[in-house]
């Protein structure tokens, strides 16, 4: 069940919020908080059944082992059970991730024959284990025992609005707000917010994202037929393409816990806007970012042990990001080009502030379309001859099936420009919803960004994110 469809949006979702501000109204919290997990369940289930048997069984693994570093005084003791539940769920991620790239590689290096595994890839999986690893680390390190039940965690990992693409919420952030009395009254305020943030990504996913994403598809499938214009405009949008949907679900998914009540940390901040790529990580994906800095880069030793270490920390937390996007080389290769982008922009950073910021965005902006490009192939072999189609100047005209999936060329140019001046001039949607303006031209914008989108949900495609 996606967010952009009419099952979610004029069933799921209606049914859901009602029946929880019902009961919880009407009866203990702890009944809203009961519908609530049930819903999310049912949620997450319709993509398959089987992805529902292995979220229960990493929830109630990694409670087991909470419960474990609860109880355990013996500090030798309760290092062995951290590392014991820290090496399971990285291996539950490798196993349904990486298995086949692995057999994929022996076969290519030995020249083996390995049969592939007949393995489902449980949609969100990297997200529900990313906060389950944060959640243990924190219980581990902290001295303070967090009393958590198991309705309430069980929650906190399958709540539906983030369950599948994020952000990647952390338990403080979260389970406090479902014990919170006040977020068991129906505020009307947040809930016309979480509306109109809702609405914006819709927006943002069907009426942008999906558009760039046919042109995309369509020069990514027929990479010979383009020539160097063709290739600009594909590469440019994707990079359109992938931050609309991303950053559309995300305002979905916050519009939501609005709905509920329940306030989701922020995930983007303008990150087109940023004049350096370390600016751009601090604005892009941000709680993705803060998890690599907080779990992985710190307990390496952060910046605290002489540059050559932070610079070794620095390359392996990128690697890391490229090999979380997916089991591809072409990821592998995109988080190595920001990894050594990021350190010789630390190192040279005192060069770079002299350069006029002009030259510092296009500088940035155009490693970001490059590298998206690396990011959306599907090979290292299709990258390649992607990237030798800015040789072909034969012709100034743009592949015609590209811009038809525009409408035409005019409309193609106006897609780019309007989606250009979005990203750099347009506050986020969260900002703008967090505004509360009401009145006739903003609940106007709202209808009609939802009717344009339910128009459109014939062709609706899946989220990006959905694939990590």
């Amino acid at each position: 069940m996606y967010f952009q469809s009419y099952v979610f949006l004029l069933l799921f979702l209606p049914v859901t919020l009602i029946g929880y501000h019902v009961l919880t109204k009407l009866f203990q919290k702890d009944m809203g908080k009961v519908y609530l997990l049930l819903m999310s369940f049912v949620f997450y289930g319709t993509f398959h059944i089987a992805y529902l048997f292995i979220l229960l069984s990493s929830i109630l693994f990694n409670y087991s082992i909470y419960k474990g570093l609860s109880y355990l005084h013996i500090e030798s003791k309760k290092r062995l059970l951290f590392v014991f539940g820290l090496l399971v769920n990285i291996s539950a991620l490798v196993y349904f991730k990486y298995s086949n790239f692995f057999i994929d590689n022996i076969n290519h290096l030995f020249g083996f024959s390995y049969e592939f595994l007949h393995i489902l890839l449980p949609v969100g999986i990297s997200f529900y284990t990313f906060m389950q690893i944060a959640f243990l680390s924190d219980v581990y390190k902290k001295k303070e025992v967090y009393q958590y039940g198991i309705l309430e965690y069980m929650l906190y990992c399958s709540f539906f609005p983030y369950i599948t693409s994020g952000p990647i919420a952390l338990h403080h952030e979260i389970i406090p707000q479902f014990r919170k009395k006040e977020t068991h009254n129906l505020d009307w305020d947040m809930l016309a917010e979480g509306i109109q943030l809702f609405a914006y990504g819709l927006g943002k996913k069907v009426l942008l994202a999906d558009v760039f994403g046919s042109a995309v598809s369509i020069g990514f499938s027929d990479v010979w037929k383009l020539n160097s214009i063709s290739a600009f405009v594909v590469m440019i949008s994707y990079t359109f393409q992938i931050y609309f949907d991303f950053s559309g679900y995300t305002d979905m998914a916050l519009g939501i816990g609005k709905m509920f009540h329940i306030k989701l940390p922020e995930n983007f901040n303008q990150p087109y806007r940023s004049k350096t790529i370390v600016e751009f990580w601090e604005r892009w994906h941000i709680t993705l970012t803060r998890f690599f800095t907080k779990y992985v880069y710190i307990p390496l030793g952060g910046n605290r042990r002489g540059s050559i270490i932070t610079y070794r920390n620095t390359a392996i937390i990128f690697l890391l990001s490229g090999l979380w996007h997916g089991a591809n080389w072409t990821f592998v290769l995109w988080g190595f080009l920001h990894g050594c982008f990021f350190i010789l922009t630390k190192i040279w950073i005192k060069k770079i502030n002299k350069i006029p910021s002009i030259l510092l965005w296009l500088t940035t902006f155009g490693f970001l379309n490059v590298t998206w490009s690396i990011f959306r192939a599907d090979s290292i072999s299709q990258m390649f001859s992607f990237f030798n189609r800015f040789r072909d100047f034969s012709s100034v005209e743009v592949y015609n099936k590209i811009s038809a999936s525009f409408g035409g060329d005019w409309q193609m140019i106006a897609y780019l420009l309007i989606a250009l001046v979005f990203c750099l001039k347009v506050p986020e949607m969260t900002k703008l919803a967090e505004k509360k303006k009401t009145g006739f031209l903003p609940s106007l914008s709202v209808i009609l960004i939802l009717f344009l989108a339910v128009l459109s949900f014939a062709k609706v495609t899946t989220f990006v994110y959905f694939n990590f």
